[in-house]
């Protein structure tokens, strides 16, 4: 067992290596005033004869802090690892209110220093919450704050305003927090500014349902006034779906100059107005909006006035049904477009489909419009994310998939269905034929075995982290040429592999990979044999006149796999999936008593043996190069191919490589045929291409 601890401190060390290495970088976050959220009617031309004195904005300890505060939607508050606050609020937010008062001349002076004589009056402010409403599904941003213009000779409060404000942000990153923090304390300034204007002068209090709240998206575009520079804001379209895979939107300049835009994402602009057109469909179905005004150093949030729809095919097990749908727009008849669903359990990203509000047709079999049959319709709703489910079923001789049944799920399963874990189990029970050179390159062994499997996959994917868990326990029985139904076949085989994008597509992984048999092996014959075990020292162990030997003890042969490198994510679609890794690697084979057939002779007193050699224990460390691939092909089925190879940085050892690949092809529901090809190399071992066909009848049942 001591051979054990190497692997598995170097793989420990691997990690925590990673995690130390870590640069963690602050990013510091300003409120800015914007002059672009100021009301014009507000701006006094007569101000009031009078020094007012903004003080220290009051806040409590808990969020009167350089780091920013984050609600996680109940009694626990934490505080961000990264992001800081550049200025305090108890000094930033005075700042920004006094600026207010300025521009729009309400007094005839407001300061945040003490003037030579002491002012009249103060303007004193209290925040109670400012905060990052945080969870997996909502993002808020809370202010609660107190506004009090105060007499100093006598110290009566001569106007106040309160507010708690909660607003919904369409963006999860930090930058979007701040901005609508920034416009609540202004929009909530101009309504104390009201107030104050109504004490001294009698102006009327507007209703506050008509209020001007400062959001960006509130700004109307004025045809007369035709704005020209060269400084660059920012503009977002929200993705609904909090996903990378919704249709791109073309933005649309002044002079019909086209730039590609990603939902979700924002992107850099100069200051003008535009046009963006977007939506699933041809250019003809899609939507547009005109005059969006991009404001320099400001970034733009379009309110989405647009809906999202995922339409997800299963069979009767909810599992993956590999079926084509189309959509039709109900009330004109118009597709817009087929496509098959995504496998979210292969890591495909589901195909989002962004329309106008409305009611919709959905069809699978290539059926047309005028159908009345393999069809639903779905309603879908301005600014929300729905997820339609169609559920079909084959006869017993695997006749094209019929709808048995279609709707939206409950809220609760949908939010279920994109939590960031996941985790699946199943059962299979396979009729295996085998044919195995392995043991002997010019005689290969025939056998036919039925295995049943216990497959768990756990996979969590919460970007920029992706880490997936796949464990297979097999135990079968077997029944050779000259022998009956035994115990033979068990494996145990662990992947965990752990990756961090820096990009979309590009990233660093660790992996740690395990590899065993459980129980003892051993060489099985209808005939009594002698059979010479060798020991790598050179010990020799005689078998005589017996039907059976012990060629492995428990657990063993066992193999270690680590490694460490960049991963590129080559292919994400529908149809094809194919990751490339390359990276330094490590490998440890534990081999003892583990023995393989070397050949048959006949000693010198003419007796016959069959001569087994223990298989030697090695370490090796090198240039690690993988690629994992998924194909899925007509007629219901499903190529997987992976390819593991590591050169050795010792000149004296050669390449090894280990190439899988498993045809499954599906017949009728939960039956399927798989062919498992796999190919081994590695001349430390033995000087051949080791191959193992393998040809299963399977049977699955999902667990969960």
């Amino acid at each position: 067992m001591k051979r054990l601890w190497p692997p598995l401190i170097l793989t420990a060390l691997l990690l925590l290596g990673c995690s130390a290495g870590t640069v963690i970088s602050r990013n510091y976050y300003v409120l800015e005033y914007g002059t672009h959220t100021e009301d014009p009617q507000l701006v006094q031309d007569e101000p009031i004869d009078a020094v007012v004195l903004v003080t220290n904005t009051s806040v409590p300890t808990t969020y009167d802090k350089s780091r920013i505060a984050m609600r996680h939607f109940g009694p626990r508050l934490t505080y961000s690892e990264n992001d800081y606050w550049a200025l305090k609020p108890s000094d930033a937010v005075p700042r920004l209110i006094a600026m207010r008062f300025n521009n729009y001349r309400i007094f005839r002076q407001t300061t945040r220093g003490f003037p030579q004589e002491p002012p009249p009056y103060e303007i004193s402010t209290a925040i109670h919450n400012i905060e990052l409403f945080k969870s997996d599904f909502l993002n808020q941003a809370h202010i609660k704050m107190d506004f009090s213009l105060v007499r100093v000779m006598d110290g009566e409060v001569l106007v106040q305003h309160s507010f708690d404000r909660d607003e919904n942000l369409l963006s999860q990153d930090m930058d979007t927090f701040v901005q609508m923090i920034d416009e609540m304390i202004l929009a909530e300034t101009d309504m104390f500014i009201r107030k104050v204007l109504h004490h001294f002068k009698g102006t009327e209090l507007p209703d506050l349902g008509g209020l001007v709240t400062g959001s960006a998206d509130s700004l109307a575009y004025d045809a007369a006034i035709e704005k020209v520079g060269n400084e660059m804001g920012m503009l977002l379209l929200p993705s609904l779906s909090q996903s990378e895979n919704e249709p791109p939107y073309t933005i649309i300049d002044k002079y019909g100059l086209q730039t590609t835009g990603r939902m979700g994402i924002p992107i850099p602009l100069l200051e003008g107005y535009y046009s963006i057109r977007f939506g699933s469909g041809d250019v003809n179905q899609q939507m547009e909006m005109e005059n969006v005004e991009v404001i320099p150093g400001y970034r733009r949030i379009i309110e989405p006035t647009w809906s999202s729809l995922i339409v997800d095919v299963i069979d009767e097990n909810r599992d993956f049904a590999d079926v084509s749908y189309e959509i039709f727009r109900l009330d004109t008849a118009e597709s817009y477009g087929s496509e098959f669903p995504a496998d979210v359990a292969l890591g495909e990203q589901e195909n989002i489909w962004v329309l106008e509000p409305g009611h919709y047709k959905v069809t699978i079999n290539s059926e047309p419009f005028n159908t009345y049959k393999d069809f639903t319709t779905v309603f879908v709703e301005e600014g929300k994310l729905q997820k339609l489910t169609i559920v079909v079923g084959t006869d017993d001789d695997g006749n094209p998939p019929t709808m048995i049944g279609a709707g939206v799920l409950r809220e609760s399963e949908l939010e279920a269905r994109q939590r960031d874990l996941k985790i699946s189990s199943a059962i299979h029970a396979n009729a295996n034929f085998n044919s195995d050179n392995s043991t002997d390159k010019n005689d290969p062994s025939t056998s036919i075995t039925v295995t049943t499997q216990l497959d768990t996959r756990l996979t969590w994917d919460k970007y920029p982290y992706h880490f997936t868990s796949k464990n297979l326990m097999e135990l079968g029985t077997t029944k050779d040429e000259d022998t009956d139904f035994r115990v033979t076949s068990d494996n145990f085989t662990l992947k965990n592999t752990f990756i961090y994008y820096i990009f979309h597509s590009f990233g660093f992984y660790v992996r740690g990979d395990v590899d065993a048999n459980l129980l003892e092996s051993r060489v099985y014959n209808a005939d009594e044999k002698n059979y010479r075990l060798i020991d790598t020292d050179g010990g020799v162990h005689n078998h005589a006149d017996t039907k059976k030997v012990l060629v492995a003890p428990y657990i063993l042969p066992l193999g270690f796999k680590e490694g460490v490198g960049i991963n590129w994510r080559v292919f994400n679609m529908a149809r094809v999936n194919l990751y490339a890794r390359v990276g330094f690697g490590l490998r440890q084979d534990i081999n003892d008593s583990v023995y393989l057939k070397s050949r048959t002779f006949t000693d010198s007193l003419g007796i016959e043996w069959d001569e087994y050699h223990e298989v030697e224990s090695y370490n090796q460390e090198g240039l690690e190069f993988s690629i994992e691939s998924d194909f899925r092909l007509p007629f219901n089925m499903r190529l997987n191919s992976n390819i593991d190879a590591l050169k050795p940085f010792d000149a004296g050892s050669s390449l090894s490589m280990e190439w899988e690949n498993i045809l499954n092809m599906r017949l009728i529901k939960q039956l399927s045929i798989d062919y498992k090809l796999l190919l081994t190399y590695n001349k430390d071992v033995v000087d051949y291409v080791v191959w193992n066909h393998s040809l299963f009848l399977r049977f699955t049942y999902f667990i969960y």
